[in-house]
């Protein structure tokens, strides 16, 4: 007798029944609150790329073996003050292996590296969240270190000076701040240790900045 077409009966092959269209606010309330939850459940995720992981690697051990190698011979020259400012970079350089350990250990037991939620913006490669309304800009960016070019994609605060207060590392703190004077943001991304492609994650951090605002 009856036919279901988007939430309304209709009545089948001409007979006459009453309207029930009333029902439909009802219905419309039930698609709503539908969606909502949906949009509330919806997230987007990125993951740590392995030959990402490798060329960290491979430069952590680069930069620790040319730091240990010029303390050794400034002790060797007996260059005191040389010799006590390698070992304080070489020591502030080492605060960042804790960091490192943990990002192998995401991509190994494959846990994201980035979570985009339509509130918040989690970035496990750098270990901070922010929410959406935090963001004055997202730009794709690139420095380059001759004969290369490096593109990063750099995320500006709208309180940078915040967010640089709490981090707890010296090194990421002096970092940060240089990062936010001549590289766009506090912070990047380098899209070469997650999965995807560059262009693709810079627009969908852009859109998602963008549903937030």
């Amino acid at each position: 007798m009856f036919q279901t077409t988007n939430w309304h009966l209709q009545p089948a092959e001409g007979i006459l029944m009453p309207s029930l269209r009333k029902y439909s606010s009802l219905a419309a309330i039930n698609r709503n609150t539908t969606r909502t939850e949906a949009m509330n459940e919806f997230k987007t995720e990125y993951y740590f790329s392995k030959p990402g992981i490798i060329l960290s690697f491979i430069f952590i051990f680069i930069v620790l073996f040319t730091l240990t190698f010029s303390a050794y011979f400034l002790s060797l020259a007996e260059n005191k003050i040389p010799l006590f400012i390698c070992l304080i970079i070489l020591i502030l350089f080492l605060t960042t292996f804790p960091s490192f350990y943990i990002r192998v250990k995401y991509f190994l037991k494959k846990k994201p590296a980035l979570i985009l939620t339509k509130d918040e913006f989690i970035d496990n490669i750098n270990f901070q969240k922010f929410k959406w309304t935090d963001f004055k800009n997202i730009t794709l960016s690139s420095v380059t270190i001759t004969p290369y070019q490096v593109n990063y994609i750099a995320l500006s605060l709208i309180n940078p000076q915040k967010h640089i207060k709490s981090i707890t590392n010296p090194y990421k703190r002096y970092t940060a701040k240089i990062s936010e004077k001549y590289f766009q943001g506090a912070f990047s991304i380098q899209p070469n240790i997650i999965k995807c492609d560059n262009r693709e994650l810079l627009e969908t951090l852009i859109n998602y900045y963008k549903m937030a605002n």
